[in-house]
């Protein structure tokens, strides 16, 4: 993470989002960057904002932990002012006063921090960020997304930092995995009014509080402890209510049941409030009900078991509340979650909740569900009851599915009086780029004509010569699911300039990519030719060059990972870039057009490329091609020759002594081969060097990969269950 931070400022970029999941230690992210601000014994002025004083105790105890400073900082609330103005722990609403704010100069502070920053987007926070000019302003928060759609990456340069998202969190052991148990709710929610995107709180209050609907609601909590929770003497759980009423009358049930359990709410006196921890820890409590105060700015790390008894909307409160049971503690191995879930208004979505406990975004939550969720982190586990998994998949088709779906959402977009702005769309949506673009391929292929339907447009727009919309759907999705910001922005200005095909051997390159990702067609003989031709037929589609030029720029900007430059010769590819295999041999060997087996030597450019899926299944590997590739170490790759190779053969010595024969050999890595609409692209790991070698026929070699892995390519490049 700091490092991330560092390479972002060294680029010139110093208003930076940190995402870091709940439990994985955001605040001391800030207090380390803080210290590295340190020069010569001189600190920075720092200002940290959040909008709860729980917060803000939390933070600077944290940031005097790792200063070893007892005394650094001062409190600025309500009831509290600063001693000392050179590391002030303010709450937003303070300064939301115009006194308060402008009682420092805009320059004031060199550093100012934003905890909770998914709350960005309210006037509060938009006063403050506009009033000051520090040299850092650096945003944390474990969820960026809003469920109103507004967007907080506009204070941030449009651009995420660093990010740990839970997965990753879990799978680096720096939070427990779960257990996650989905319960079929007694209680039909299908009638409940829905406002202003959420159900009728008094309403869900009433149903889940009143008459035999409670009742059941309620012996169903009990079955639910008794069958899946921790015995009795170690259970450490925490209860999610609708409202305060749902909470203390939740607590009175589990009362009477035996249970020592508290209603812990914003009406709570703050002394009470102060000793839950301690009461928790020492088992003089073991329930605690609540509606939102354990969301943000709660560290219980002895909670070992989480219940959903309330739907929730939003996917940011989802993932705090979440967070509350995932933090390490003796004697806890893993968080148990309890969610009820009920059919309901179909405005409220399961899917994305599910996505997030995804080890990658790209995985169909429909998919996993029917699949019993192998993407998931490592030790965890999802197990749906019968009736409860029929509602979700049945939700997630209404909401997502099909073409009612995805026009549901455009013209609920529209409603709210949005333009066709497809960035826009996506948060508001909850879609990452590939999900949309997955989604609209066999219906719509673009946001475009997507939104022509919304709004009930008859607009014939032409397409490009050779172009069904079929194909525009599969191209827009290869695109999508291409990451390399160089290259994006490589073709965004070539669709922006009129002039011919570039003579520039790297923007010819990423051109001919571009044309076969667009295409699926090999360059022929006349290849400069052939590109000139293509480009002028899409550029008369001009409607369509601004949505590719739009899902470039999206795209570039949502990359977080650091590349650098393979180092082949006449080749726009990235080291850490992901590409489709199409656009990696239209940049290497642009009349290859298509490959059967994984390996591919070019002579020309005497380069061997190895293009490896981790996860192999019998449904598209034979059992003679199940080959034990993987990341042994973070730098340290085991790949498998094909059957026929020996370390005697012309092929095998090449291999082995590639080095001293001035040849090179670069690898590209994917999880699976997919089972979409298009095979899953490869993240290019860059450039091997020969260490070792067992066996023949196949021969199982070992090599050093020139860069090492990260987290999240580490856990790529090693199978599901290992």
């Amino acid at each position: 993470m700091l490092e991330a931070l560092a390479a972002e400022r060294s680029a010139g970029h110093t208003r930076n989002l940190v995402v870091a999941a709940t439990g994985t230690g955001k605040t001391a992210i800030a207090a380390f960057d803080y210290q590295r601000q340190i020069k010569n014994g001189i600190r920075p002025k720092l200002l940290f904002v959040a909008h709860r004083k729980e917060i803000l105790l939390q933070a600077q105890a944290c940031f005097r932990s790792i200063l070893r400073d007892a005394n650094f900082g001062s409190l600025m609330t309500g009831d509290a002012k600063p001693a000392d103005n050179r590391a002030v722990f303010a709450s937003v609403q303070t300064l939301k006063n115009p006194v308060n704010l402008t009682g420092f100069s805009r320059d004031h502070f060199d550093m100012v921090v934003a905890d909770e920053t998914h709350h960005a987007a309210a006037d509060s926070y938009d006063t403050v960020f506009e009033y000051f000019t520090p040299k850092i302003l650096l945003g944390l928060t474990a969820t960026p997304e809003r469920a109103d759609g507004r967007s907080i990456l506009g204070y941030f340069d449009g651009r995420i930092a660093a990010e740990i998202r839970l997965p990753e969190a879990i799978e680096q052991n720096l939070l427990v995995p779960f257990n996650y148990f989905v319960l079929t709710d007694p209680v039909s929610l299908a009638d409940i009014p829905w406002r202003s995107g959420h159900f009728d709180v008094k309403a869900l209050e009433n149903r889940y509080t009143q008459g035999d609907s409670s009742k059941a609601r309620t012996q169903a909590f009990f079955t639910a402890l008794e069958t899946y929770a921790p015995e009795k003497e170690e259970l450490r759980a925490v209860v999610f209510c609708v409202t305060q009423e749902h909470a203390r009358y939740v607590t009175g049930m589990l009362a009477a049941q035996g249970y020592k359990a508290m209603a812990v709410t914003a009406e709570t006196p703050s002394a009470d409030r102060e000793r839950v921890k301690e009461r928790l820890e020492k088992g003089e409590v073991e329930i605690l009900c609540t509606v939102d105060v354990l969301s943000e700015g709660a560290d219980f790390p002895c909670i070992n078991t989480v219940v959903f008894l309330r739907p929730t909307e939003s996917l940011t409160v989802f993932l705090q509340q979440l967070g509350r049971g995932l933090r390490k503690y003796p004697q806890k191995d893993a968080l148990t979650v309890l969610d009820f879930v009920a059919a309901g208004n179909r405005r409220f979505s399961f899917e994305s909740r599910y996505r997030a406990l995804l080890r990658t975004a790209d995985t169909g939550v429909v998919r996993q569900i029917m699949n019993g969720f192998d993407a998931l982190p490592a030790g965890c586990s999802v197990t749906m009851e019968r009736v409860a998994k029929e509602t979700v998949l049945e939700n997630i088709r209404q909401c997502f599915t099909g073409k009612k779906g995805l026009l549901n959402l455009a013209q609920s977009f529209m409603a709210e009086g949005r333009s066709a702005d497809l960035a826009a769309f996506l948060r508001f949506a909850e879609l990452s780029l590939s999900d949309f673009y997955d989604r609209a391929c066999d219906m719509f292929a673009s946001f475009r004509l997507l939104w022509d339907a919304a709004c009930g447009s008859n607009i014939n727009r032409p397409l490009p010569e050779g172009i069904t919309q079929a194909k525009l759907g599969k191209a827009l999705l290869r695109l999508a699911t291409t990451e390399d910001p160089a290259w994006g922005k490589t073709i965004v200005g070539l669709l922006a300039d009129d002039s011919g095909v570039p003579a520039d051997e790297f923007e010819n390159s990423a051109l001919r990519a571009f044309v076969r990702l667009i295409w699926d067609e090999a360059l022929p003989c006349d290849g400069n030719a052939y590109l000139a031709a293509r480009l002028k037929s899409l550029r008369q589609a001009a409607w369509l060059t601004d949505e590719i030029r739009t899902l470039l720029t999206v795209k570039a900007e949502s990359c977080r990972r650091e590349m650098k430059d393979l180092g082949v010769a006449g080749t726009y590819l990235k080291v850490h870039g992901t590409y489709h295999r199409s656009a990696v041999l239209a940049a290497l060997k642009p009349e290859q057009k298509n490959l059967q087996a994984g390996v591919l030597w070019i002579p020309e450019k005497r380069v061997d490329v190895f293009f490896v899926t981790i996860n192999k299944s019998e449904k598209h590997f034979t059992a003679n091609t199940l080959y034990e590739d993987l990341a042994l170490t973070d730098n340290v790759f085991q790949w498998q020759s094909q059957n026929s190779t020996t370390d005697t053969s012309p092929t095998g010595e090449r291999y082995i002594h590639h080095a001293e024969r001035a040849s090179d050999i670069v690898l590209f890595v994917r999880g699976f081969k997919g089972e979409g609409k298009i095979a899953d692209p490869y993240v290019c790991l860059g450039k091997v060097k020969y260490l070792s070698h067992t066996g023949n026929r196949p021969m199982t070699i070992r090599f050093a990969l020139e860069e090492k892995l990260t987290g999240e390519l580490l856990t790529l490049c090693r199978p599901y269950g290992d």
